[in-house]
């Protein structure tokens, strides 16, 4: 028997069994935004294309996750113009164009060509849709998280340190003006933690991190906000927290990759978990087992570069250039993350002019990372090398 009153849903769910509540508490966020939508319009018709886009889109997450992208892309464009169609059946209503605000960022992170970048025409048309919205309502909150959010694509895909910092201050103003007008919107919370993570502001990004995770009533960003809160406890080197989150999103969503990708991140550091060789291999063959089809290859340098660095933290150099070197011979094309990785493993090899070289390669590839790899603790031991110091400066600094 279930306790509980019908006028308190949450009353009601936190009577039921803890995975059969959650999946309750995602689906009853559903309806009451679905709810919300239909008050703001009068016209049937629109309201209709939006719940049948809401509908289409519900499926792209899982296209995406099994690489059936071609099938992702039909959905997304299906999706597109059912929001098209509300917008002409009432054109002063923001919902279907900040829907397809939030569409296009979507595609914008799953099209992009490797990890860490974005389609950049999906950028645009984005950029161009939350603009809209914006001039129908300056302070729509959901108008501004997509705003925020674009402008945080536009700063990694940015030619330019200065280009970056800028790009990423506006969106982290924009984000905070969203949760301002609706502090309620945990993918606001997570989204403006990501951007206070790419400029190393660690504890601030944590504590965004913990407020979208209290605010998120119905579960809407939950894998998103757990990595967040995983990932900015690995930047304060936080071993409690990071067991405490890590393993809330192992057990919470086993089927991804990224919780899996910390662990292996957490043993590959300098410090920190004991360099448990034998777990580094599991971490890494489960992180590759749970990557997209698309995204294996691309990955699988990578991970083996982080076994090395947890190789040679514990104690076996050998091994570790030996994986190096098969981790060099799968990469295809080049890759500026693995150079990343590989920097790593060779600073705890104690080859620091190698990890300085691969470091500077690095920021040939992605020049708008300089902020974050200088206060990255995985170079806290280069922190004092003047040859590090004008490596990271701004270029009119060097």
């Amino acid at each position: 028997m279930i306790d509980g009153s019908a006028e308190d849903p949450f009353a009601l769910l936190d009577s039921v069994g803890t995975d059969i509540a959650r999946m309750l508490r995602t689906w009853l966020g559903v309806e009451v935004r679905l709810r919300e939508m239909r008050a703001e319009t009068q016209d049937r018709l629109a309201w209709e294309h939006v719940q049948r886009a809401q509908t289409v889109l519900e499926d792209v997450e899982d296209l995406i996750a099994r690489g059936d992208t071609a099938e992702a892309a039909r959905a997304l464009a299906a999706a597109d113009q059912l929001l098209a169609d509300a917008e002409d059946a009432e054109p002063g209503w923001i919902e279907p164009i900040a829907a397809r605000a939030e569409l296009a960022s979507r595609a914008a992170r799953y099209f992009a060509p490797v990890d860490r970048t974005y389609d950049m025409g999906w950028v645009i048309r984005g950029m161009g849709h939350a603009d809209r919205a914006l001039d129908l309502a300056v302070d729509d909150p959901g108008a501004l998280e997509q705003r925020g959010t674009l402008l945080t694509y536009m700063a990694a895909m940015a030619d330019e340190q200065a280009a970056a910092d800028s790009l990423l201050a506006q969106a982290a103003t924009t984000l905070r003006q969203a949760v301002g007008l609706d502090a309620t919107r945990a993918t606001a919370w997570s989204q403006l933690s990501r951007v206070l993570q790419r400029q190393a502001e660690f504890a601030e990004a944590k504590w965004a991190a913990e407020r979208a995770y209290e605010v998120d009533a119905f579960l809407a960003d939950a894998t998103r906000i757990l990595f967040l809160l995983c990932q900015n406890s690995i930047e304060l080197r936080d071993w409690t927290e990071v067991t405490r989150w890590c393993g809330e999103g192992r057990r919470r969503f086993p089927d991804r990759a990224s919780f899996v990708s910390a662990e292996l991140t957490a043993l590959a550091g300098p410090e920190g978990p004991e360099p448990d060789v034998a777990k580094a291999w599991q971490l890494g063959e489960k992180m590759l087992d749970l990557s997209e089809p698309q995204r294996q290859l691309q990955r699988r340098p990578r991970v083996w570069m982080s076994v090395a660095a947890v190789l040679a933290r514990a104690g076996e150099p050998d091994s570790a250039r030996a994986v190096i070197e098969v981790a060099r011979a799968s990469l295809v094309g080049n890759d500026p993350e693995t150079d990343y990785y590989e920097a790593n493993a060779r600073l705890q090899l104690g080859e620091t002019e190698r990890a300085l070289e691969l470091l500077a390669g690095y920021l040939e590839g992605v020049p708008g990372e300089r902020v974050y790899m200088a206060s990255d603790w995985w170079w806290q031991r280069l922190w004092d090398d003047p040859r590090f110091q004008e490596l990271v400066a701004e270029p009119d600094q060097q």
